[in-house]
């Protein structure tokens, strides 16, 4: 069982074990598990009872539990479905029942007693601990083992699991197992002891005498197991002995609590030695069991009992409970709450006040060290003044020695060295805490005399030991006393004159001798700020001599670079910078800025004894604020960088023209840092920064020379705008490009950018330095920085990438310097491409705010760079690596960048076919004839080997990414050279080996797109190429029609059939030639292929390969047509016609409506052959064919074209197949009613065929669209015409006929097409509809409705809407005949009407129609006018 299950199985619950839903096996002690089956609740209860009431005749003890565990009540209760409370309850009381049935156990009532609580409350699974402790003292007899057996154990997890190997053979549990588990398990030795105090609690309310019968048999178990245990053992731990004591303990209280006081006293005199046996062998352990048992004390009565136990140990001090707390001393002292802690350190200095009865003084002393280290400065401060009452004994001489104008003096430094002392003796932990807990205290001073004298003592005292301290000691307590010192320093600048003596002071006198004169005026009530303030700049004299630099090494190098630096020197240069910073900023302020001013002596003695240091650490001053890492942290402000340059320029005046040559030369950091600063954007920064510059003016030695003597001419605007030193810098270097004697001028920017290279140099020196030459490229410049680049990749291992901000951004700057004026270094360098090429594979991003350097690396690959390489072999090399990153990189942003740069650059197309080619292919240019020939001879060669070899493999998932790349390339030159590459890699793909190992479906789709791209690059406007551009036997146009013969995807059938269609354009002799097989395959395959399939394929070779053969020959095409029907007919006569599950689907227009004559053309063929197979239809197979084309001429989001093809078709078979077509017309009503209404341009603005909507149309000519809405028309209405004309079964129904009437009425108004086509609609098309459709109806009532809507066009606006309104009542009466005289009389007014018409034509023509009325009705028709 894995480690999951285990716990899955330890957390179940209880009531989902299967042995409780099973009424097969019943759990039970008495019966065999089948024949408890078959015995109900109520026998169990009454057993029961039987025991309950027997026990209770032995012990009365039991009688509570009559009305709880065996009420009648718990007939009923289901402990599963109970809340916690209630089985919270439930498991208390059956715990106290259990404890008090062990004495029992083996009678035969306490065996019914638990054959109930089995029964009814399943102990055996929710009280499993209870029930084995209530059994445990008979663990030799069979009915323990009877009760072991109930358990579930086999949980190899499960605490009881060594109980386990009992259950199946029955034998009883031997003694010498039990002792065994009992000393190994501590946890069931604590269960055993715990079975001791369960039974005395269970049992304290029935002690008699001081005696208890039924405890004995716990107590004999309890002590045979221990005793004899303790002897099995080879060695007691404290850990056994910190079991055992607290149930030591227990039993004496218990005992105690019962027994009278007398017999207390000869108790404790009978144990009190062995008490003392234990003390003096396991002390820890004694002290841990009577800390527990001190917490758990509730009661007075216990606390006097416990006390009296504590009494008779040796150390019984530290026990004692404390008079205003519930624990003891030493509990106290440890306790969690501060009050407690702080009460037991008060408690502790009475002590120590007292005789120190029942306490040994090591204890006090380390009770007060350990509270020292507290982490509330109270009790610190507290623990402190208990041991400051030994500190009394040393002032006792003193005050006797020393005169009283002296005492002051002399008794502060008595303190202060005893406090030095006392420091020394301590070990480092303590010292360490003691250290930060008096500096917390002290930072929490309060502004009284005892209090700011205790400040100065004990900040004497501090400052005075860490001479002796250990390094990191020494620099944390001193970095914890500066933070004292640095505010109250601060302070010192803002007191006023007048609150000064005006005494002058210059130096800082010894801190014993003010702390006098302090304490004098402060005792006196007289102002003493000036002493306070002399006090602390003895204070901060004495931290400059006394604060020592860890490791002086780094001192001596060319920078101080915090970057490099350990935690200890940045400690210490941190403190360096504070100094320096509280110092200079005091010299010029304040009543006592001359002492200020006389401690920058000492400071730079001490600490910057050389002019190389000193200015070493200056320039660390002037260039720091830029750092992103801030190592020191410390913070440099504008103010304290201009002050350093101001004491830079005052100390480089005063130095000799050595030391200057030494300063200004190139391995010193004083010029590149000046430089730092000329690019702040605080404008006093930079005029500083410029004044000290002029002092190395003259400095002609120096390598910066040219550089400085060119900025300085420039100093105005350089301090008047912070980005001019870039435009400075780039000047000069584009100057001295020009000049003939160009080295001394660029040797400058060589040596800054030297600097940069230089690992000791700081990164953010570096960018700072880089950011101001970021207009200034070229080859030398990389060649230059090319060291300080391969350092930092260095760094970008994967497995451990660790970049500083500062060197991040510092990378960041280097890579953008391979440029387009760099970009010839990497033809010349090989080291230089190798360095690129790794930035470019570098995929770390250290900081998430900054792109990874790959990206930046990426970012450089433009398009002027790209052609500034000019080598076709480099550029060769970067394709390359950046097809192979594509193939190995997981990062979304990479391939993006990749796809990006791809997108931008110009490359010529063999770079990308080279790619392309497998791995042995180095150039592309054979024919596809030849690489045929060269194909033939591998695969005869590897038939003989049986190997295929390695390096001609090729690697799919990289052409397919560089083929995906390809679909959106548009500048790229040369693109014929990637066609042998293409049909190449096609011919491969269609090989049977690399169809087996891959699927290549999506491999050949691209391929077949990017062949299409050449093609539409190289003939925008789809006509012939130049041979000189591509030779027509490139193109392998077998290849692509075996892509439609070997492929069931339709897409790659699109992809194939596009591209035939552009080389039909190109080269359409060609296509010509191979066009016959695709469709004589279709032909004959089509009946054994999905439909949606053949679909596909027939509707991709109209769009993509028809309209382009069109121009050829029309003949030709028309015959493929005919080659495809004729072999389609075929296949339906050789099969009996079987009924299709998706039938034969055709596409027709579906081209651009520039050849849409020669499509109506084509189609009509098409459809003859349609019409031929139709007739040879039976209904059954003709209706779902039918219905077939009519969903797909009307599929969501296909073209309306669809339509034009239907209704056409539909018309044709209409005409042939007569009245049998009307079965099959009702699904028509419908659409053609809303067809009428949609072609109405009367009804609607919108056109019905617009091709700025139609996403399978590519024509924008309204005219066209014009055209087909009129030829839509036409063709819906000629087949409503032969639906009504061949209508023999009523086919109008009334449904239909209010369907239809309306929208074909309406088409009198319908001026779609212009004049000429309105008049050919009405004459041709809609008179003859209508009029055979109220011969269909053969109804009057309907005739009136039909006539009646006729005869309201007669009142249109329009004159050829009335005219035709005429022209359509005569038509009517024609058909109709003698039928039409019952609606003559409603339709009299409206001619007479238009007898007086206002235009001449309408008049003419109502006489027309009055005049061949009477013809055809028989009878004049004047009399009714």
């Amino acid at each position: 069982m894995t480690s999951l299950a285990h716990q899955l199985k330890r957390l179940a619950l209880p009531q989902n074990d299967s042995d409780l839903l099973s009424r097969r096996v019943v759990a039970s002690v008495l019966f065999d598990p089948k024949d408890a089956a078959s015995m109900d609740r109520s026998t169990f209860y009454a057993l029961g009872c039987t025991g309950l009431e027997e026990l209770m005749g032995i012990d009365p003890a039991f009688s509570e539990f009559q009305e709880t565990l065996f009420s009648q009540a718990s007939l009923a209760l289901e402990r599963s479905v109970q809340i916690k409370e209630v089985n919270k309850k439930l498991n208390k009381s059956i715990s106290l029942f259990l404890t008090r049935l062990s004495p029992y156990f083996l009678l035969k009532p306490a065996l019914k007693c638990i054959e109930w609580l089995i029964h009814r409350f399943h102990i055996q699974l929710y009280n499993q601990d209870s029930l084995i402790a209530c059994v445990f003292p008979y663990h030799e007899t069979k009915v323990f083992v009877r009760v072991i057996q109930l358990l579930k154990i086999e949980d190899p997890t499960h605490k009881w699991h060594w109980l386990h190997g009992l259950q199946k053979p029955g034998v009883p549990l031997a003694r010498g197992t039990l002792l065994t588990h009992c000393y190994k398990d501590l946890g069931f030795m604590d269960f055993i002891c715990s079975m001791i105090t369960d039974s005395v609690k269970a049992y304290s309310g029935f002690v008699r005498d001081g005696n208890c019968p039924q405890l004995r048999v716990i107590f004999s178990f309890y002590a045979s197991t221990i005793v004899s245990a303790l002897d099995a053992v080879e060695k007691i731990t404290n850990s056994i002995i910190a079991k055992l004591l607290p149930f030591v303990q227990l039993e004496y209280v218990s005992c105690s609590i019962e027994l009278p006081s007398d017999r207390i006293s000869a108790l404790n005199q009978r144990i009190q030695s062995t008490v003392r046996q234990f003390e003096s062998r396991y002390p820890c352990a004694l002290d841990v069991a009577l800390e527990n048992h001190v917490k758990k004390v509730s009661s007075d009565h216990e606390k006097t009992v416990l006390h009296q136990f504590i009494s008779l140990t040796m150390s019984c001090g530290k026990y004692q409970i404390l008079p205003d707390s519930d624990t003891c001393l030493m509990l106290s002292l440890n306790h969690p709450l501060p009050s407690v802690r702080n009460m037991a350190v008060d408690y502790l200095k009475e002590i120590l006040a007292s005789e120190h009865n029942g306490f040994d003084e090591a204890f006090l002393k380390d009770a007060l060290l350990e509270r020292i280290k507290d982490d509330m400065p109270e009790i610190v401060l507290s623990a402190l003044k208990a041991l400051q009452k030994n500190l009394w004994n040393v002032l006792k001489d003193v005050l006797v020695k020393t005169s009283p104008s002296d005492m002051l003096g002399v008794a502060n430094q008595m303190l202060t060295t005893t406090l030095i002392k006392n420091l020394a003796n301590m070990d480092h932990a303590t010292k360490r805490n003691t250290l930060q807990n008096v500096c917390d205290i002290l930072s929490r001073q309060g502004s009284s005399v005892r209090e700011r004298a205790a400040f100065v003592v004990f900040s004497n005292a501090l400052l005075q030991s860490l001479q002796s301290m250990m390094e990191s000691q020494h620099l944390h307590t001193a970095q914890s006393v500066y933070k004292l010192l640095e505010p109250l320093l601060l302070q010192v600048y803002t007191i006023q004159p007048e609150q000064a003596s005006c005494e002058e002071v210059n130096e800082c006198l010894p801190v014993c001798v003010i702390l006098g004169e302090f304490l004098q005026k402060m005792s006196s009530g007289l102002n003493a700020e000036r002493e306070q303030g002399l006090l602390l700049l003895s204070l901060l004299r004495l931290f400059i001599t006394a604060l020592k630099c860890p490791d002086s090494t780094f001192k001596d190098e060319p920078w101080w670079n915090p970057e490099k630096m350990d935690a200890n020197t940045c400690c210490y240069v941190h403190l360096l910078c504070r100094l320096f910073d509280l110092v200079i900023s005091g010299a010029s302020q304040g009543p006592l800025a001359l002492c200020f001013k006389s401690l920058m002596q000492p400071l730079l003695q001490v600490h910057l004894n050389e002019p190389t240091t000193l200015f070493k650490f200056l320039s660390l001053l002037w260039g720091y604020n830029s750092n992103l890492g801030d190592q020191l942290d410390c913070r440099v402000s504008a103010i304290l960088q201009t002050q350093a340059l101001y004491v830079g320029k005052a100390l480089l005046c005063n130095q000799p023209i050595k030391t200057l040559n030494v300063l200004a030369s190139g391995s010193s950091p004083v010029v590149p840092s000046l430089l730092v600063c000329l690019c702040s954007g605080v404008c006093e920064v930079r005029r500083a920064a410029i004044a000290v510059l002029h002092s190395l003016s003259g400095v002609v030695s120096s390598p910066y020379y040219l550089l400085v003597e060119n900025l300085l001419k420039s100093s105005e605007e350089i301090i008047a705008d912070p980005s001019y030193l870039s435009q400075a810098l780039s000047k000069m270097y584009e100057e001295a490009l020009l000049l003939k004697d160009k080295k001394k001028k660029l040797a400058s920017i060589e040596q800054l950018l030297q600097c940069v290279q230089l690992p000791c140099c700081p990164s953010y020196t570096c960018k700072t330095l880089l950011r101001a030459l970021q207009d200034v490229h070229g080859e030398p410049i990389l060649a230059i920085l090319l060291p300080a680049v391969e350092r930092l990749l260095e760094q970008c291992a994967p497995d451990s990438c660790t970049f500083l901000p500062d060197e991040a951004h510092l990378l960041q700057l280097l890579l953008s310097k391979f440029n387009e004026a760099s970009a010839h270094l990497l033809v010349k360098d090989p080291r230089c491409l190798e360095v690129f090429i790794r930035a470019l594979g570098t995929s770390a991003k250290p900081y998430p705010s900054m792109p990874g350097f790959q990206i930046i690396a990426l970012e450089q690959i433009t398009k002027p760079f790209f052609t500034a390489l000019g080598d076709e072999k480099i550029q060769q090399k970067i394709i390359s690596v950046l097809f192979d990153l594509l193939v190995g990189n997981k990062s979304p942003a990479c391939a993006q960048a990749i796809n990006g740069v791809f997108k931008a650059i110009a490359v010529d197309a063999e770079l990308v076919a080279n790619e392309l080619m497998p791995v042995d292919k180095q150039k592309v240019t054979a024919t596809v004839q030849q690489t045929r020939r060269s194909k033939m001879q591998t695969r005869k060669t590897q038939e003989s080997s049986g190997a295929v070899p390695e390096e001609n493999v090729v690697s799919w998932p990289r052409v397919t990414l560089i083929l995906e790349l390809l679909q959106h390339k548009k500048k790229l030159r040369r693109a014929q050279c990637l066609v042998p590459a293409l049909f190449n890699l096609l011919f491969r793909c269609l090989e049977p080996v690399a169809a087996e190992q891959e699927n290549l479906e999506y491999t050949k789709q691209l391929i077949l797109s990017c062949l299409l791209n050449v093609c539409q690059k190289l003939s925008p406007d789809g006509g012939p190429i130049s041979k000189d551009v591509l030779e027509e036997d490139q193109f392998n146009v077998e290849l692509v029609v075996q892509c439609v013969r070997m492929s069931d995807m339709p897409q790659t059938h699109h992809h194939a059939l596009l591209l035939l269609g552009a080389l039909a354009g190109i080269f359409p002799e060609k296509v010509l030639h191979n066009i016959m097989p695709i469709f004589t395959f279709m032909g004959s395959n089509i009946m054994r292929l999905d439909d949606t399939y053949s679909f596909q394929v027939i509707n991709k070779t109209v769009q993509a390969v028809i309209p382009a053969l069109i121009k050829v020959c029309l003949k030709y095409v028309c015959s493929i047509y005919s080659v495809i029907y004729l072999k389609h007919l075929s296949n339906l006569h050789r099969n009996t016609l079987k009924p299709l599950g998706t039938p034969w689907q055709l596409p027709f227009v579906s081209c651009q409506c520039t050849y849409l004559n020669k499509i109506g053309e084509i189609e009509g063929y098409v459809i003859d052959c349609l019409l031929v197979m139709v007739m040879k239809l039976s209904e059954v197979t003709f209706r779902p064919l039918f219905f077939k084309l009519f969903d797909w001429s009307k599929m969501d989001g296909a073209s309306k074209n669809r339509l034009l093809t239907f209704y056409r078709l539909a018309d044709n078979i209409a005409n042939k197949l007569k009245g049998l077509f009307v079965l099959f017309a009702g699904q028509l009503v419908k659409p053609i009613s809303e067809l009428l209404r949609q072609l109405n341009i009367s009804h609607t603005d919108k056109p019905f065929f617009d091709s700025d909507d139609d996403e399978e149309e590519d024509s924008d000519d309204d005219d066209d669209d014009v055209t087909k809405s009129s030829l839509l028309l036409q063709y819906v209405l000629d087949c409503l015409h032969k639906i009504f004309l061949y209508d023999t079964q009523r086919f109008l129904s009334k449904e239909r006929a209010d369907a239809l009437l309306g929208p074909l009425v309406d088409q009198l108004e319908n001026m779609l097409g212009g004049d000429e086509i309105y008049k050919t609609h009405i004459t041709k098309h809609l008179v003859p509809c209508i009029a055979q459709f109220a011969v269909a109806l053969g109804d009057d009532s309907q005739w009136k409705v039909l006539n009646y809507q006729i005869l309201l066009k007669t009142r249109h606006s329009s004159p050829k809407v009335r005219f035709s309104a005429l022209v359509m009542l005569l038509e009517l009466a024609s058909k109709l005949r003698e039928n039409y005289m019952v609606l003559l009389p409603e339709t009299i007014p409206f001619l007479a009407e238009l007898m007086e018409d206002e235009c001449e034509e309408v008049e003419q023509q109502v006489q027309k129609v009055i005049h061949e009325m009477e013809t055809i009705l028989g009878e004049p028709l004047q009399s009714y006018f």
